[in-house]
């Protein structure tokens, strides 16, 4: 199954409302709590798309280099479209966080540090993805902290 960008808006806002005719699958309307700005955005389609993102936790670029280049087409796929590894996010941090990894980005609302690093770390345990050295002090220092 191809999870789409409606799917994780559906998901992810609240107070959605969906385009007529569609059968509740294509969002127009939504209200988000930014996780990574803690943010509140209020979306509207008409408005253009480009409020919203949906962020790889590990991004796409990172997991290639952590392993992703060694999958099949199909398993590429079913982590580009796996909900976990999927999050809805204001556009502006996304972009700012490209291809980085936790070692070199992690979210400016300090109230979601330990929970980006517990969905990072899952996600990197799950698709037995690799941690850099970097990545691994910064997820061995959230660690006390988060505790």
């Amino acid at each position: 199954m191809q999870i789409t960008r409606n799917d994780i808006l559906t998901r992810d806002l609240s107070s959605e409302e969906y385009e007529p005719g569609t059968g509740d699958c294509e969002v127009i309307v939504g209200v988000l709590n930014d996780p990574y700005s803690g943010d509140v955005i209020e979306f509207e389609k008409s408005e253009g798309s480009s409020q919203i993102d949906i962020d790889h936790i590990v991004p796409l670029g990172a997991a290639w280099d952590a392993g992703a280049s060694e999958w099949t087409d199909e398993e590429r796929l079913a982590y580009a479209n796996d909900p976990e590894v999927l999050a809805a996010v204001n556009s502006s941090d996304n972009r700012s966080k490209s291809d980085a990894t936790i070692g070199e980005w992690m979210p400016e609302n300090e109230d979601v540090t330990c929970q980006y690093a517990s969905s990072y770390v899952s996600v990197s345990a799950k698709y037995d993805l690799s941690i850099s050295p970097a990545d691994h002090d910064v997820l061995e220092g959230l660690l006390a902290q988060c505790a």
